[in-house]
């Protein structure tokens, strides 16, 4: 498979090595999972968090090469938690000034 919309195209090289057929069947898990979670995450703590860093940023990478994993359902759950992340500095932010 050729992959003419990614950039850098090497990715998409590397994604087609990479991202065998169980391993996108275990990101679809994980991407229908994030939708139920992404309401009800932990924000208050540090670990978490960092696991959460973690799979958005696999995520972008996977998506990248991969856009069809990025469902409207997906989108609007990275939405919500956007929303939340914001509120969640928002009240951070108040409590340092």
């Amino acid at each position: 498979m050729v992959c003419v919309s990614c950039k850098p195209f090497i990715l998409c090289q590397v994604a087609d090595q990479v991202l065998t057929d169980q391993m996108l069947v275990i990101i679809s898990e994980l991407a229908r999972n994030f939708q139920g979670l992404a309401a009800t995450f932990d924000l208050s703590r540090a670990g978490p968090i960092r696991l959460l860093n973690g799979d958005l940023r696999a995520l972008l990478l996977v998506n990248t090469a991969k856009p069809e994993h990025l469902t409207p359902a997906l989108q609007a759950a990275l939405h919500v938690l956007k929303e939340r992340v914001q509120i969640a500095n928002d009240a951070l932010e108040e409590q340092g000034e």
